[in-house]
């Protein structure tokens, strides 16, 4: 494996992006929402480097038949079967240094520093620009006017650099029968293609045949990785997993738009068990074939059998909500209900709260996931090098944001368990969830030993509490599956007490997965939803938590069994330890500019804000004519120097002869008449700014900040004049 690293430079102003930027933008970049930092989506990189190595294939005069046979096996050939999948995965390019500048912006933020709030940040790499479309006698088209923010170019005062670095198998290229493409010392063709591509990327984004795009694309060969295996260690009972997401996953599920891929907050026990599954054919010695894998007997044992229970992977380990603490929609003292201990006469309304966290001290921890999407072009002619006019493939992808910790727990034999940890190690990289040949699945998985009491002691009580961890997909009489509490009864093997009564606050769901070898969706399984929970009288006391119903092997079906207890909940904080790593603010000269731009704009402000206070307190300078506010200002944005400036303010005050008009005594005897001819001749500024413009800058200029000050008062007074007309 070869670890290559592209780094891009915008030459232009660059559209990167194509996604909706709320009312005032119409095309925005993509960025953090946490922290402001724009990136570049690493999808479109991706397109844009097998365009370009086409047409760097075709330069070189190569048969099609050629060309084709190596982009498809460089860059994929668009389906799922296996072997179709690309020789490596583009992530997102971010700028250099950008997980230290993330967590110095997040510790700043954490200290309510205004200065490195999202907006700021984001306007530090970026500028506005407003466009528009002009007909056939060069005026504005009706409606056409757009509005676009684009990631500044960089200069030597601002420079903006992104960078990726990832693995690659590159190999000599035996498609390409031709010697004409030149062979340098020590470099493999697939390197040299792909090099040669980067230089021939030059213009990426929206309007990049308008003036935006233009970039500057560089490859460079770190040599090759050595895959070295994490330790592992001796399983007792069951193995805790933690996967963090290091990029952002897509776990998909369907929400009624066609045209958007939705993210799940859970991942279920099928990618669970894939995850692992690829990662063990990779490692496995002699590396195992995915066609051939079943014909494996430790693979068929950890993986196909059942023997090892695989789990949903949640949140920070956090379930959903009980469905029996629900939220009033309208109480005038109370927030929350259990409503199978609700008081008969309590008529108010109360909705189920389906939010995912924790109990502590009547108080609910939420565990909230951030999430962002996206937009994304599907080519149907992939030659075409855009969406063409009769196909034009648009959709979006909703995903998880990077920094996110999920985990679970899985169980089987001991056996089994070692088998598996010895093979994968303790951590591993690996990809999951869709899209992962581009930007999207990487995540970092951590197997430990389960720390947590597996037999834990429940109390006894002819009241029982039946509450789902996971979706429960139970059978009827007749084998086939469907969610009824008859099914339920038989399921947990309980005889009903003499009331024979079942309390429920529940919900139910579909469960469905995607099979990468069939090529197609398993069948759609009806189940109890996580949440739901039942309230059961019965004469014998229920098992220790276990599993009920099918596909438990896949996390399905784990419920967790209690003495009921009314449960009250008083408030409602958000879990802020999302990420549980230490913050420290770091220098950085990004985040330096980013100050200073922010000081200097609250300084423009409180200038502002005085020249406004000026004019409304002194009356005299309003009594300027319009013609004359315009020509003073006009005489001060001439000059440069402030000897400059007063030395045609002089002539205000002086006798003119005729051919010199009357306009410049007019002014001089106005602004004498109403005193303000001295603080305008000098520049002078009220002594509280004075004081803050030193405090900020030391090597402080008069006349420069004279300037600003006296342009604010003079269109302070022209606007006043304009309400008043």
């Amino acid at each position: 494996m070869d670890k290559l690293k592209i780094t891009i430079t915008p030459v232009s102003y660059l559209a990167s992006s194509g996604n909706a930027g709320g009312p005032m933008i119409d095309i925005d970049v993509l960025y953090d929402t946490e922290t402001g930092i724009p990136y570049l989506n690493g999808k479109r990189i991706k397109g844009l480097l097998r365009e370009s190595a086409r047409e760097v294939l075709e330069i070189y005069n190569l048969p099609e038949k050629e060309v084709d046979k190596w982009i498809n096996r460089v860059f994929g050939n668009g389906d799922r079967h296996y072997g179709s999948c690309s020789l490596y995965t583009v992530p997102n390019f971010y700028i250099d240094g950008y997980e230290n500048i993330k967590r110095s912006i997040i510790s700043y933020k954490k200290e309510k520093n205004l200065a490195f709030s999202s907006g700021n940040v984001l306007a530090h790499f970026t500028s506005e620009k407003m466009v528009t479309a002009l007909n056939d006698q060069g005026v504005a088209k009706d409606k056409s006017l757009r509005s676009y923010r684009l990631i500044n170019p960089s200069t030597p005062e601002l420079p903006i650099t992104f960078s990726a670095i990832f693995e690659a198998k590159l190999s000599e290229g035996t498609e390409l029968t031709s010697n004409s493409i030149p062979i340098a010392e020590n470099k493999r063709l697939d390197e040299i293609i792909l090099e040669k591509a980067c230089h021939n990327l030059r213009y990426m984004g929206t309007s990049r045949n308008r003036g935006l795009g233009k970039i500057k694309v560089e490859m460079e060969n770190l040599g090759g990785t050595i895959k070295e295996k994490a330790s592992s260690f001796n399983v007792e009972k069951a193995l805790a997993i933690d996967l963090v997401t290091e990029g952002p996953i897509i776990i998909p599920t369907k929400h009624g738009d066609q045209n958007t891929i939705n993210t799940d907050e859970v991942i279920n026990g099928s990618m669970v068990r894939g995850l692992l599954a690829s990662k063990y054919l990779s490692l496995v010695n002699p590396p195992l074939s995915p066609k051939e894998a079943h014909k494996d007997h430790d693979f068929f044992d950890i993986f196909l059998s059942g023997n090892v229970q695989f789990c949903e992977l949640k949140p920070n380990g956090q379930s959903t909500l009980s469905f029996n603490i629900q939220k009033y929609k309208a109480h005038p003292s109370k927030s929350f209900v259990d409503v199978f201990s609700k008081e008969e006469n309590d008529h108010h309304i109360s909705k189920k709260y389906n939010k995912r966290g924790t109990i502590q001290n009547d108080t609910f921890i939420e565990e909230n996931i951030s999430k962002h999407i996206q937009f994304h072009n599907s080519r149907f002619e992939r030659k075409a090098g855009r969406s063409t006019e009769n196909h034009p493939g648009i959709y979006y992808y909703e995903s998880i944001s990077p920094g996110h910790h999920f985990s679970g727990k899985i169980t089987g034999s001991q056996e089994l368990l070692q088998k598996l940890i010895d093979t994968l190690g303790s951590s591993f990289d690996g990809k999951i969830g869709k899209s992962k040949s581009v930007e999207y699945g990487k995540v970092k998985v951590k197997l430990s030993q389960d720390q947590k009491n597996q037999n834990g002691t429940k109390k006894v009580s002819d009241t029982y509490a039946i509450k789902v961890l996971t979706p429960v997909i139970l059978e009827n009489e007749h084998f086939l599956p469907k969610p009824s509490f008859s099914a339920l009864i038989k399921a947990l093997g309980i005889q009903l007490s003499n009331t024979g009564k079942i309390h429920a606050a529940s919900k139910t769901t579909t469960v469905e997965h995607y099979n990468s070898v069939w090529q197609s969706k398993t069948q759609m399984y009806p189940a109890f939803d996580e949440g739901s929970i039942f309230l059961i009288d019965c004469e014998n006391q229920p098992a220790v938590d276990h599993s009920i119903g099918l596909l438990t092997h896949l996390g399905y079906g784990k419920i967790a069994i209690e003495a009921y207890s009314p449960i009250q909940i008083s408030e409602i904080k958000e879990n802020e330890n999302q990420d549980n790593s230490e913050t420290i603010a770091t220098p950085s000269d990004i985040l330096g500019a980013i100050l200073n731009a922010y000081n200097y704009q609250e300084l423009d402000n409180k200038i502002h804000l005085a020249a406004l206070e000026t004019v409304e307190r002194d009356r005299n300078i309003r009594k300027l004519s319009n013609s004359q506010l315009s020509r003073l200002k006009a005489v001060l944005n001439t000059h440069q120097t402030i000897q400059k400036y007063q030395s045609e303010f002089d002539h205000f005050n002086k006798e003119t002869k005729k051919n010199e008009g009357m306009k410049h005594r007019e002014i001089g005897s106005t602004m004498i008449r109403w005193f303000i001819y001295n603080d305008i001749y000098k520049l002078n500024m009220p002594d509280n700014v004075i004081i803050e413009i030193k405090t900020f800058d030391p090597n402080y200029v008069h006349f420069v900040y004279g300037k600003k000050y006296w342009n604010y008062v003079f269109e302070a007074a022209l606007k006043s004049k304009k309400e008043i007309l």
